[in-house]
């Protein structure tokens, strides 16, 4: 009997050659299948995890509790679709083309200032961000700051004698050495005390405005006048997202209230629009930081800080003065760590002997108007009431009744006395003229 042994190996070789590419075939496709699998199970628990936020942060500050598109959707009474308008733009600028119109307005101090205000829609979103997230945060905010707050500035009477005695604490014994340098110790003690009880007295239940932002600064030796340089665009959407996370939002809510609330255009740059009602909020609660660390600053030189906005003042008695350049230089680098630029070119240091003026409001001995501006403003009045309103204007505003009005507004909250006097003098304007 003769036998093949190649013929018969071969096909057991042909054979195993099979399985082994089906096995590997199997296989393969085994791997696709669990691995495809894994990763949805994987995306599936990264959406979850999008959609969760800090319920414990939330129920802290009594905010709505909607962590993903659906739930904001419903909070806010919008359609899917249209929430989903507003927050992607399917072309590179098209959030700006339909969701904002630009327009520019005259600085005073020259140049011009971009305006990005919001169509009614995304205006109704951001009023609902406004109201029920945003002003429920106001209590969180620095007592440094004074802009576009809805809070009160409530501080309890203090007694007199403890805080005289705790200031006395930061003088030390080599200050008794010398009667002269004790006694502008002294001084400089006495000033502080006093100029913290009076605050006490002004403040007490006045709603937040520049008079507040102006009256720590009464009767101060010097001013220190600081602008931080385009204070709206240096804030970006990342920071904005960022913010909403520290509230106890999740991933999702952040990112669709980041969105509602800044502005793209072609340069893939998202930041905060000047034009929208949530961006004032916003930049008060980013510079939370920065309005505790200034005041800490300012109080280790003797310095009293007040914050308006982006317009940062400090001011100072007697032997404070000496600190000047340290807070200067110290103010730099703050601001340049919370990710601010200053804009030298309106940094001003003002003496006693000139006008001290804080956003607007005068406060050498008291808070009172520019006495040139009040006896121009007289003048128009005059001019008004007995020619007409024909030919006549005041400031930019091309709405005169208006302007006037607003401006006698602003000298009744100084003022007000002159206020009330300005007032009946427009009531009467606008009957004889027919206004």
């Amino acid at each position: 009997m003769q036998v093949n042994p190649r013929g018969t190996s071969g096909d057991n070789y042909e054979d195993d050659e099979d399985i082994e590419k089906q096995l590997n075939r199997w296989w393969q496709e085994t791997n696709a299948v669990a691995e495809n699998y894994w990763q949805q199970k994987q995306l599936q628990g990264k959406a979850k995890r999008n959609q969760q936020g800090n319920e414990e942060i939330l129920r802290k500050y009594g905010l709505p509790k909607c962590n993903s598109f659906r739930g904001i959707s419903q909070a806010m009474e919008v359609d899917l679709e249209e929430l989903r308008l507003l927050v992607f733009s399917p072309k590179l600028d098209a959030a700006t083309k339909h969701h904002y119109i630009r327009f520019y307005i005259p600085k005073k101090t020259g140049g011009e200032r971009v305006i990005s205000a919001p169509t009614r829609r995304l205006k109704d979103a951001q009023y609902w961000i406004l109201n029920n997230i945003l002003k429920k945060l106001d209590s969180s905010l620095h007592d440094a700051a004074h802009g576009f707050r809805s809070s009160r500035v409530i501080k309890t009477e203090t007694n007199g004698k403890n805080d005289f005695l705790r200031s006395l604490q930061h003088l030390e014994p080599r200050h008794f050495g010398n009667l002269f340098n004790f006694w502008r110790r002294i001084k400089s003690t006495i000033y502080l005390l006093t100029l913290s009880l009076s605050s006490s007295k002004i403040k007490f239940g006045k709603r937040r405005s520049i008079v507040t932002n102006a009256e720590p600064h009464v009767g101060a030796d010097v001013l220190i006048n600081i602008d931080i340089k385009d204070f709206f665009p240096s804030i970006s959407y990342r920071r904005v997202k960022g913010l909403f996370k520290s509230f106890g939002y999740s991933e999702s809510a952040s990112t669709i209230f980041g969105l509602l609330c800044t502005v793209t255009f072609v340069n893939h740059r998202s930041y905060l629009p000047q034009g929208a009602p949530t961006s004032p909020m916003i930049t008060n609660l980013i510079c939370r930081r920065l309005d505790r660390r200034l005041t800490q600053m300012g109080e280790r030189f003797g310095f009293r800080y007040t914050r308006y906005a982006d317009d940062l003042t400090f001011s100072a008695s007697n032997e404070s003065l000496c600190n000047i350049c340290n807070i200067l230089r110290q103010t730099e680098s703050i601001v340049r760590h919370e990710g601010f630029e200053i804009n030298k070119d309106k940094t001003r240091i003002l003496r006693k002997c000139n006008r001290l003026e804080v956003t607007g409001i005068v406060v050498n001995s008291k808070l009172s108007i520019s006495r040139q501006k009040l006896k121009r403003f007289r003048a128009t009045l005059y001019q008004i009431e007995k020619d007409g309103l024909e030919g006549k204007h005041w400031g930019k505003s091309e709405d005169l009744i208006a302007s006037i009005q607003g401006f006698a507004n602003f000298v009744y909250m100084v003022d007000p006395e002159k206020g009330a006097k300005f007032r009946e003098q427009i009531r009467i304007i606008k009957e004889k003229h027919g206004c």
